[in-house]
């Protein structure tokens, strides 16, 4: 499910993203991170017009998220 929502992301920059480089251009590699609840993602893709490449993704699932929501809070609250 997280894999399809970074693709869905990277899509959704590919096509309303104007200034993409032609195919036979060196392409232009964009990261997205999405850091949520009890996780982060991270998906590196390359885009030329008409096409896109993931690179490389990384789910890393937070252990004891809660606590973590907590020490945000308090931060913010300052």
């Amino acid at each position: 499910m997280h894999v399809i929502l970074m693709f869905l992301v990277s899509l959704a920059y590919g096509i309303y993203k104007q200034d993409l480089p032609a195919e036979n251009e060196k392409p232009r590699n964009v990261i997205f991170v999405d850091m949520g609840y009890c996780n982060t993602q991270v998906a590196a893709v390359a885009f030329n017009k008409g096409k896109l490449k993931v690179k490389t993704w990384l789910i890393k699932v937070i252990k004891n998220c809660t606590k973590r929501d907590i020490l945000l809070f308090k931060a913010e609250a300052i």
